[in-house]
Parts: C-alpha cells; structure tokens; sequence
C-alpha cells in the first residue's frame, strides 16, 4: 500500500526512502508478530565431582585412608541464578556481560539447546497478545 506523493512531481522521481517513509504504519503494525517472550527465576547449575587433593598435610598424616579412597563431593557451579527479563515484539534486546557471565547459557535456556549436563530450573513462556 504505496501512497504517490503527486505534490513532489511524479512516480519516477520519488526515492526509495520517499517510498518507504510512505508505507501506511497501521499496516506495519499488523504485520509485525505480536508475541511477547518472558523468562522468570531462571537458575542453570552444571554438578561435577570435585576433585581429590592429594596434598593432605595434617588430614594425611593423622587418617589411615588416602584422600583419595574417600567418597569424591558433589560440587554444583551456579552459571545462572534467579534471572529473569522479557522481550517484546519489535525491540531491540541486548544481554550484556562480561566473559563467563552465561550470556551464550541464557540463550541455550531459551532456545533449549545444549542443555544435556545441566541442571535447569524456572519458566520461560512466549504468550500471544494482541496488546502489546
């Protein structure tokens, strides 16, 4: 749905960006998906057997077993905790941080890939609302 400019001159002489800066912005807005992706208490934790220390000191020399014949902990390595946020139709959004903050995690979360060895808890829902 073009709207000719006849008060510039003709078709020919219009630009692109004349064309463009004419497209009737209710159409847009019909067009444009209206679908809102939230995610809230998202918490991904990654449970690895800690390792066992052989410098034992004090412990090694007053125990009769090696350190390492006792049972290895379970340590579990918080990669997300709590987060939540929301992107809506039309916008822009940016997940900032710095290295090893669980940028690339978040969006695994979200698009549920390589999720395999990790624990993950919280929602993530994508609702349809013609609101927004």
């Amino acid at each position: 749905m073009l709207k000719t400019n006849l008060i510039r001159g003709s078709i020919e002489s219009m630009t692109l960006a004349d064309s463009v800066s004419d497209i009737d912005k209710s159409f847009i807005e019909e067009m444009r998906p209206k679908m809102l992706l939230t995610w809230h208490d998202v918490s991904v934790a990654d449970e690895k057997e800690a390792e066992s220390i052989e410098k034992g000191g004090l412990f090694r020399s007053c125990c009769t077993k090696k350190v390492s014949d006792i049972e290895k902990l379970s340590v579990e390595k918080r990669i997300l905790d709590n987060v939540f946020g929301l992107a809506r139709p039309g916008e822009v959004t940016a997940i900032i941080g710095p290295s090893g903050a669980g940028k690339t995690t978040l969006l695994n979360v979200l698009t549920k890939r390589n999720l395999a060895n990790l624990k993950t808890t919280g929602s993530v829902k994508v609702r349809s609302n013609e609101n927004f």
